[in-house]
């Protein structure tokens, strides 16, 4: 009984500490395919940079499936890359429900998150981009 306690207790915390990431601050990078709008936050204390759902290859559809990837054309303005693309379709058991989730099939996206900030790497919206 006590273990179960224990796991709850450090989920808690360690879920605690995950939430209380209050400074967030929103980042932009330039790439070679375009700019993308990301955030800076802390976990654990520990500064972190977060982009998630980055396309990085054109979808797999129709004669492209099962063939090399191709590159993503870049694109213009600003990708927000702030909330995690749709899931990609798993194969379920069949008692399994999804329900209205968030998926597609025509994915290829990466999330990004790396320790630590550089101020240099992010550029400020309010200035002309380098």
């Amino acid at each position: 009984m006590l273990r179960p306690l224990g796991c709850l207790a450090y989920l808690g915390l360690f879920l605690s500490e995950c939430l209380a990431a209050t400074d967030i601050r929103t980042v932009y990078v330039k790439t070679v395919d375009g700019t993308l709008r990301g955030y800076a936050s802390t976990v654990l204390q520990k500064p972190i940079v977060t982009f998630l759902g980055i396309p990085f290859a054109t979808p797999p559809v129709k004669d492209l499936r099962f063939k090399p990837p191709i590159p993503l054309k870049p694109w213009k303005g600003i990708r927000d890359a702030t909330k995690p693309a749709p899931t990609c379709i798993q194969p379920l058991p069949e008692k399994c429900k999804l329900g209205d989730s968030n998926v597609l099939q025509q994915l290829i996206v990466i999330n990004l998150i790396r320790p630590g900030f550089n101020e240099k790497l992010c550029i400020d919206r309010n200035r002309e981009f380098p």
